[in-house]
């Protein structure tokens, strides 16, 4: 009991601080998630630096995290897409405190976009402030906090609408507005009943101050984790495309057009290959990482890259990656063995087998590291599918070589053999003589 009382005084002291300095700026409620006060006029335009910078490039949901972790972190994210992405990745499977606070910069992103006449604030360290808009006839800013919770405990709330009460607004998910509104009406209700008429006066602006961000909880959480996957596989895709290129080397190297196993002369071969297909990847992905560009927001009388859609783990980077794979491969064959190579018959087998492969690894690993922000399961998925896809496209192309036509393809093959049995009979005769 002496506990109970102890809470209540407490809680009146700090609505008793608060009233005399707040009740002035009371403003009744207008519609149920409406963001104007009743008494107010026309919005006016925000800064444009203080909106959301989107080019158009990424996901917009991954391309929104991305703008607010640069004004949250300024130290941390600072311009670095890298950094933003490495913290994405970083706190997407952390404990759910961590996870809140990423969530929280996900929510005011998501309420920016919908409501283009609100604006970041510009300090990152404004504490009781988050957004804010501009008001015909108001010469101070309209300003509101956005607070999410993972669940809607409307006692947590009221204690942060206390604890920061500058703000004109509170914003909260939608599914979290009514039970919040219905602990400050039990409260007023009661501070009435009790004669605290002022105490009653400051819950009814706090009661006042409540609006909802436009969307509910699960469409928070469905925004962020789209963010997340979309990160993880841009973040990761130099992981799954060494992946794709190691499937590729050793199913090669294992085995041949028939399904026989190699000669240790043909995989020395494969292994000289392997070496230069690993390093055309690693030239091919640092490519696209700097054509997709690493910096956030484009630096004061920069150039903005819009349009640039050249995205490690994106269609169009993915496609480079692969290209730039497979040419090594086959153009490895064309340096090593002449142009004789064209009349072999393994040398298409090879390329069918190839392009299968590395185009299904690349997919299956970078959707497996995106869906799971597991870097560790994608390598693993796209080295499985490499090897597998190769064995059966390879053998495809031999199919489909013997429907175009199997003779013209087997001439080179026959050459050899006479050659081959050539050289043994001259070697026969000169051990005879």
């Amino acid at each position: 009991m002496h506990h109970r009382v102890s809470g209540y005084l407490l809680l009146g002291f700090a609505l008793a601080a608060t009233t005399s300095v707040w009740s002035r700026s009371y403003e009744p409620l207008n519609g149920q998630f409406g963001l104007l006060p009743a008494s107010s006029g026309m919005y006016a335009p925000v800064k444009e630096s203080s909106r959301p910078y989107l080019p158009g490039i990424r996901d917009e949901a991954l391309e929104l995290f991305e703008d607010s972790l640069r004004r949250k972190r300024p130290v941390s994210v600072g311009n670095s897409r890298a950094n933003a992405h490495a913290a994405i990745v970083r706190t997407a499977w952390r404990d759910p405190m961590k996870r809140s606070h990423m969530k929280g910069a996900m929510a005011e992103a998501m309420f920016l976009a919908r409501n283009p006449q609100w604006g970041y604030v510009a300090s990152a360290q404004a504490s009781q402030h988050d957004v804010y808009s501009w008001l015909q006839g108001r010469k101070s800013p309209w300003t509101a906090q956005i607070k999410t919770h993972i669940a809607p405990n409307p006692s947590i709330y009221a204690a942060d609408m206390l604890l920061d009460h500058r703000s004109a607004l509170f914003l909260v998910p939608n599914d979290h507005v009514d039970p919040l509104r219905s602990h400050w009406l039990d409260r007023i209700t009661s501070l009435r009943s009790s004669g605290q008429l002022d105490l009653a006066a400051e819950a009814e602006r706090q009661y006042g101050r409540i609006r909802g961000l436009g969307f509910d909880t699960k469409d928070l959480d469905s925004s962020m984790m789209r963010a997340v996957r979309n990160a993880s596989a841009e973040h990761y895709a130099g992981y799954v495309s060494v992946a794709s290129a190691l499937a590729l080397t050793v199913a090669s190297m294992t085995w041949s057009a028939d399904g026989s196993r190699q000669s240790s002369d043909q995989q020395l071969h494969q292994l000289g290959l392997g070496a230069s297909v690993i390093a055309a990847d690693r030239l091919a992905t640092n490519y696209v990482r700097q054509a997709g560009g690493n910096q956030l927001y484009p630096a004061k009388g920069g150039i903005a890259h819009r349009g640039n859609a050249l995205v490690a783990g994106g269609l169009r980077g993915s496609a480079i990656v692969g290209t730039a794979i497979v040419a090594t491969d086959s153009l490895y064959s064309v340096a090593t063995q002449g142009s004789a190579v064209f009349k072999r018959r393994e040398f298409y087998t090879n390329l069918g087998g190839s392009i299968s492969s590395v185009s299904a690894s690349l997919l299956a690993g970078q959707y497996v590291a995106g869906a799971t922000v597991n870097p560790v399961l994608g390598v693993t998925a796209a080295l499985a599918t490499g090897v597998i896809v190769y064995i059966g496209g390879s053998k495809l192309t031999d199919v489909a070589l013997d429907k175009i036509d199997p003779e013209f393809l087997r001439v080179q093959e026959r050459l050899d053999t006479e050659l081959a049995n050539w050289s043994l009979q001259n070697q026969a005769v000169q051990l005879a003589n």
